[in-house]
């Protein structure tokens, strides 16, 4: 995945959130964060999804309060967090360390 990413492979934001999701299911949160920062570094918008995968891999590893900054970050994008991203933070909560 990081080579990819280095050598310019993802390129929209649907290539970007699974990149994410990825990141999260192998219990990399911090790396699913960073390329959340690393989309809009690049000049792709993170949407609802980008969101919503990044607090779920914040999620799986229990860090609730990087989970509830994102979902504070959503506002500021001028993003609507949905179902998906308010469970994520939940779960985030109950798993917390």
């Amino acid at each position: 995945l990081e080579a990819l990413s280095r050598s310019g492979g993802l390129r929209d934001v649907k290539e970007r959130n699974m990149e994410i999701s990825a990141w999260g299911r192998v219990g990399e949160h911090s790396r699913a964060v960073r390329c959340l920062q690393e989309m809009t570094d690049a000049g792709v918008a993170p949407n609802v999804i980008s969101f919503s995968a990044a607090i779920a891999a914040c999620a799986r590893v229990g860090q609730w309060q990087e989970a509830l900054l994102l979902l504070d970050r959503m506002s500021d994008a001028d993003l609507a967090p949905d179902v998906i991203s308010f469970s994520a933070a939940m779960s985030a909560c109950v798993n917390g360390k």
